[in-house]
């Protein structure tokens, strides 16, 4: 399940809907374990190689 790094509220989009907050968390229910998304996946400034469709649907998200 992925909960927001700030609040704890249970995450189904990109933001939490509770405190804004964009960091998310998976959280293994039975371990009791937490990983942060933000060491499993580069910032977007990492991305080099972005197909044109890909900026274009980044773009229209927000």
């Amino acid at each position: 399940m992925r909960v927001c790094a700030d609040c704890g509220r249970p995450m189904r989009h990109g933001s939490c809907r509770r405190c804004y907050g964009t960091r998310a968390v998976i959280v293994d229910e039975e371990a009791g374990v937490g990983v942060d998304l933000d060491d499993l996946v580069p910032p977007e400034d990492d991305y080099s190689e972005e197909s044109d469709a890909d900026s274009v649907y980044r773009e229209r998200e927000w």
